[in-house]
This record gives structure tokens, sequence and C-alpha cells, in this order.
């Protein structure tokens, strides 16, 4: 398996300018804060546009994350809940047989 590398390692075999300055050109920071859309459709538009603007594109990371009331959110704690309680479901499943064969080995013993 390849190493992993920093993001600055790879922006440095990448970009002339970046070997040459130690830092890179530009920064751009974009911060998207909607409680009634969805990041999606903004997301790949600005991404299609950087393609069609641009020779070629390069993603180097995409961190994100879910805001409390997004949907996006609200699905993974619901997915969660449901998890726990499927896993609860199974633990008092597990007790009962437990409770049952202990009980028919003290059955056995006299």
């Amino acid at each position: 398996m390849p190493e992993a590398k920093a993001i600055h390692e790879i922006i440095n075999e990448i970009s002339p300018y970046y070997q040459e300055k130690g830092e890179p050109e530009s920064e751009h920071l974009l911060v998207y804060d909607s409680r009634t859309e969805q990041l999606e459709p903004i997301y790949f538009w600005i991404l299609d546009l950087m393609n069609n603007m641009l020779d070629e594109t390069t993603k180097f990371v995409d961190n994100f994350s879910s805001s409390p009331g997004s949907g996006h959110f609200s699905e993974l704690m619901g997915r969660a809940t449901q998890m726990q309680q499927q896993g609860n479901k199974l633990l008092a499943d597990v007790g009962m047989i437990t409770r049952s064969v202990l009980s028919i080995i003290y059955d056995l013993k006299e």
C-alpha cells in the first residue's frame, strides 16, 4: 500500500510555484451555511464551473460536516437510533437465552 502523503507534499510535487515559494499562490475558503437548501447542487455546480474554466482541476481534500438540523444529520441520527434499538434487542435476546440455558443446567443437576 502506498504511503500517505501530506497535502503540502502533494502540492509541492505538482506546483512549480509552490516549489519555489514554499507557499500557495492563493488560498480560498468557501463557507456555505443554509438551513433550507442542500449542499450538493451548489457543490456540483462549482465543480462543473471549475472544470469548464480550468484545464484540469484536482480535489485534494473534501471536508464537510453535517450541521444539526440538516436532513443528512437527522438521517444519520435516525440510523444510529435504529442500530441502538437493534443492539438492545439482540442483547436482551442473548440475556434471555443465557437465563434459559442456566435454568436448564440447574434443572439437570437436580
